[in-house]
């Protein structure tokens, strides 16, 4: 993460004037392995499970994947 530090008023600043405005940036780099995200699909397979409930803490992803298979066997 970067901070930039600028003016809050536009044109040319004042004398004596102090950046008061913060902004940050991040900055990243994403790579895939296709290779091994086909292989992994095709042993796999990919499927999605949603649940309303937004509190992580409230229900582990483990927890939601175990409920989805006792509904579905």
């Amino acid at each position: 993460m970067i901070e930039h530090k600028r003016y809050s008023t536009r044109g040319k600043p004042k004398k004596g004037a102090v950046k008061d405005v913060t902004e940050y940036s991040i900055s990243l780099n994403i790579t895939s392995n296709l290779p091994k995200f086909y292989e992994e699909r095709k042993r796999d397979g990919i499927f999605i499970l949603a649940t309303n409930e937004l509190n992580d803490e409230m229900l582990k992803s483990k927890e939601i994947l175990n409920e989805y298979k006792r509904h579905v066997s």
